[in-house]
């Protein structure tokens, strides 16, 4: 039997090239072990018609390094696993849809969950930068792998909302961007990422930009790695997607 290829790149969170692991966007135990029909979001909004791809025992890609993928695994999967839990069973169990109800979540690491956040969203935008990314924004390295440090880049934010969408999407940095359409005049612009899979939706802003009717998560890097806590926080199902842009 042929050996298998060794996946070689550039690790999303240390920066280093070698050889990559797969890691999984969120991570397994977050409702991410089923197959889905995976289609490139470069071939999706260009309209191409392509065979999409199955992909069997959840999505992901070869982006982290083995250390960057134990370390991370081991400090904050846990704790995102628990979240999605929790926030499954308030969409299961909520007969009314929730817009805006203040919750408890008890017994919780905060910042933790934030980190995983945060490492998720280095895969998908590391994946398409090819370490260009960390070069430009080394601060992420230190507070993946420094599971006490707290510091994030001071425009980057970070925002939660609840989908009870089948959809998968995971979209690297893109540009909102609003105009009138009478005089054509831009109204306003945001650069983010996106993650969405149920039952979490996750957005990124990079330039200091707020995303209305969402939980801003950011503020969980006050927290300590070892403070567990009841926080209460408002939730709202899936008010924001970022719309895909349109090509002729």
């Amino acid at each position: 039997m042929a050996k298998k290829k060794k996946e070689m790149g550039v690790c999303c969170i240390c920066g280093k090239f070698g050889e990559l692991s797969f890691e999984h966007v969120p991570p397994k135990a977050a409702y991410n072990k089923d197959t889905i029909i995976e289609y490139q979001w470069e071939d999706v909004i260009r309209k191409r018609k392509v065979k999409p791809k199955v992909v069997q025992g959840g999505v992901g890609a070869f982006t982290l390094c083995q250390s960057c993928n134990n370390l991370t695994g081991s400090w904050y999967g846990g704790e995102y696993a628990k979240w999605a839990k929790t926030c499954h069973d308030l969409i299961t169990l909520n007969s009314k849809k929730i817009t805006g109800d203040v919750v408890t979540i008890n017994n919780v690491y905060p910042l933790r969950f934030l980190k995983q956040v945060v490492a998720c969203f280095m895969s998908v935008i590391g994946s398409r930068t090819n370490g260009h990314f960390l070069k430009k924004h080394p601060e992420f390295t230190t507070f993946l792998l420094d599971k006490q440090n707290n510091e994030l880049p001071y425009n980057f934010r970070f925002f939660l909302s609840l989908s009870t969408s089948s959809e998968v999407r995971r979209l690297p940095i893109l540009h909102k961007i609003e105009v009138n359409r009478l005089s054509l005049n831009v109204l306003s612009t945001m650069k983010l990422s996106e993650i969405i899979h149920l039952p979490l939706h996750l957005i990124m802003t990079l330039d200091d930009k707020v995303i209305e009717s969402s939980t801003e998560i950011t503020v969980f890097k006050s927290f300590g790695y070892d403070e567990k806590t009841n926080i209460e926080i408002p939730l709202y199902v899936n008010t924001f997607k970022v719309p895909l842009p349109k090509f002729p």
